[in-house]
């Protein structure tokens, strides 16, 4: 894959991501606040798309640094391991 076109598509996908989220934070919260029981499943879907947004973005600044247009293996293997390491560093 091109490396342009991972950048778009890695953007795009970020900003649609958060515009969704704010979207429905928007109309769920009730007096500033939203309720994690009753609404668990979308956060949690949410928090899936923030982390495939995170791997995005991950792997295409590992693939800036490396020469060429093109992706390689390489690249990808890096910005998964960053992804993950930052998904581990908030976690604990």
């Amino acid at each position: 894959m091109k490396k342009r076109t991972l950048t778009f598509i890695s953007v795009s996908y970020t900003i649609l991501v958060l515009v969704s989220f704010c979207i429905y934070a928007y109309f769920v919260q009730e007096g500033g606040s939203i309720d994690t029981e009753e609404h668990f499943y979308e956060l949690l879907l949410f928090g899936v798309l923030g982390f495939v947004g995170l791997f995005l973005a991950s792997v295409d600044a590992a693939g800036e640094r490396e020469k060429g247009r093109k992706l390689n293996n390489k690249a990808l293997c890096t910005g998964a391991v960053i992804a993950v390491l930052f998904l581990f560093w908030r976690i604990v």
